[in-house]
Parts: structure tokens; sequence; C-alpha cells
């Protein structure tokens, strides 16, 4: 008798870069599916008194802001691709202890779904929240 076995991931798979210069985080989302396109939305957390600004590099207008404090990727993340970077810019009062804080970035995927006339959209209610981090380990997003 023949034996085996494989997994099959179902959903997209995403996996989030972080950079950071100048007290701004530059967010970068991968779909490292190898046939299944997402949209993906990105969303900062830090103390109440920390401001948060998002922007993106000159010429690129992908990301908006929508619901619920998230940004938006506006374009498909096809399978294999990246997201342009989203830069998240925290201003920390001078009295503040910048050692002793986290800002925190959590990201979103769904899949691609298709109206009967064919264009895409996303349905946010089905939402990928597990991913692997830059080091290749699994992680979930709260």
């Amino acid at each position: 008798s023949a034996g085996g076995s494989q997994v099959v991931h179902l959903g997209s798979q995403t996996e989030i870069h972080e950079d950071l210069s100048n007290m701004t985080k530059h967010i970068s989302i991968a779909n490292i599916s190898q046939i299944n396109d997402c949209f993906v939305r990105v969303k900062a957390f830090a103390p109440a008194n920390i401001s948060i600004s998002y922007s993106e590099d000159e010429g690129n207008d992908n990301w908006s802001e929508g619901d619920e404090g998230y940004y938006y990727y506006g374009l498909v993340l096809a399978a294999g691709g990246s997201a342009t970077v989203l830069n998240v810019e925290f201003d920390i009062p001078e009295s503040f202890d910048r050692d002793e804080f986290n800002l925190v970035v959590v990201q979103e995927c769904t899949p691609v779904r298709h109206r009967d006339d064919g264009t895409e959209y996303a349905d946010w209610s089905t939402v990928y929240r597990e991913y692997q981090d830059e080091n290749g380990e699994e992680a979930v997003n709260p």
C-alpha cells in the first residue's frame, strides 16, 4: 500500500516586512501563496499619547484609509507579489520614554472574490489572520 501526505493551503498566505528608520515603520506585505491572490489591510497600534500617521513613498497612491482605522491596499495582491510600502510614522512626546513602548502593526488578508460581471472585490467578513513573519515562523494576528 502507498502512503504519504502533503500540506495543502487553501487560503492566502502573507508575510509582513517592517523596517524602522527615523521613527517611521516602513511596511510591506508579500503574498507568499503560490496560487491565491488576495487583498490586504494594515493597522497600527500605539500608546494613547503617541500619534500615528500614514503615508506612501512619492509617486505611489495604492493605500487608502478605510473602516475601523485600517489602511487598505487598493490593488489585488497577486500570488508571489508584494504591496508597495506603507509608511507608519509615530510622533512621540519629548517627555515619553522612547525605549519603553511598542508600536504594533497588524495585517490581514482576504481572498479575492468576483461579482457576476467578473469585477474583483474584497469581503472582509472572511479574513485570514495567520501569516509568516520574515523569519519564516508562523504567527497569528490578534
